[in-house]
């Protein structure tokens, strides 16, 4: 599978184009055919467009191939409150209200050290989000932030001062009344390094 633009000219063996269309996956359903189990990944996380897609996957073997559960991974407490939305249990009118018991959400960085990201009031009124080093707002041109069914940031590594092949190392806590609620992971960061310019490129490569 590949997402391609209009022009773009660019196919690899063995994948397919996206055009936006009705009938963009009746291939893959075809060869889903009546197995009982689908796993869908993605090459990146947090990226909307992986996100999108997967979506309407979902949405085509619940209603067209009769799949009737969806298995994610979350931490159960507020798992299960947008759980009891999803089935209908919930007194939740949408999405963000389900998602509305946290009033911050934290992305601390041990590497680059002192950097940290603040999303405030996630999904709600007044929603905002910056980029701190030092407890001091920084200049962040591209910090971005959206919530619907999912919560993304994009987060600059030029803002963050991070070279290519540079470490990043972080941690992503959600916090209720400045209290810490939950953190991932629940010990240690997650490492990476700033790829290249052409790691889209190469991720496509199959």
């Amino acid at each position: 599978m590949t997402v391609t633009s209009p022009g773009a000219g660019l196919r690899w063996p063995g994948t397919m184009p996206l055009t936006g269309a009705a009938g963009d996956y009746d291939g893959l359903l075809d060869r889903i055919g009546d197995r009982r189990f689908v796993l869908l990944g993605e090459a990146t996380h947090g990226t909307h467009d992986f996100y999108r897609e997967r979506a309407r996957i979902t949405r085509r073997l619940i209603e067209e191939l009769g799949f009737t559960a969806v298995a994610v991974e979350a931490d159960w407490p507020d798992a299960y409150r947008v759980n009891r939305f999803v089935l209908g249990l919930s007194a939740d009118p949408d999405a963000r209200a389900a998602l509305a018991d946290f009033d911050q959400l934290r992305i601390g960085f041990a590497e680059p050290a002192g950097c940290e990201v603040l999303l405030d009031n996630p999904g709600g009124a007044g929603e905002s989000v910056q980029l701190l080093r030092g407890g001091s707002p920084l200049d962040a041109p591209g910090l971005e932030a959206g919530i619907d069914q999912i919560a993304e940031l994009a987060v600059p590594f030029d803002a963050l001062g991070v070279a290519v092949d540079g470490p990043v190392h972080f941690f992503v806590e959600v916090l209720e009344g400045g209290q810490s609620r939950d953190r991932a992971p629940r010990e240690g960061t997650i490492n990476l390094t700033r790829p290249s310019p052409d790691f889209e490129r190469i991720m496509w490569d199959v």
